[in-house]
C-alpha cells in the first residue's frame, strides 16, 4: 500500500493474534510496528510516515532558517 508517496506493508501475524505494519523509510530504513487489528495497523503505519513527514519539514525549515541568516550581515553596533 501507499500513503504520500510511501510503501507500507500489513500483514497478519497468527501468534500472538494481529496485525504487523512495516513502512519503508527508504532503501535501508524501516519502521516496524503491530496493532490488535488491520485499521490500527493501517493508521499507526501513516502515523510513522507522518512523524517522517513532520520532521522532514521541521529540518527543511531550520536549514533555510541558517541559509537566510547566513546571507544577511548582522547590523553594526552603534558607536558611543
Amino acid at each position: 500500500m501507499k500513503y504520500k508517496g510511501f510503501e507500507y506493508t500489513l500483514l497478519q501475524t497468527a501468534n500472538p493474534t494481529g496485525w504487523k505494519w512495516v513502512v519503508r523509510l527508504d532503501d535501508k530504513r524501516t519502521k516496524v510496528g503491530t496493532a490488535f487489528n488491520k485499521i490500527s495497523a493501517m493508521r499507526f503505519a501513516e502515523l510513522a510516515i507522518e512523524k517522517l513527514l513532520k520532521r522532514g519539514r521541521a529540518s527543511e525549515r531550520a536549514e533555510a532558517h541558517a541559509a537566510s541568516s547566513e546571507e544577511q550581515p548582522d547590523p553594526p553596533s552603534p558607536r558611543r
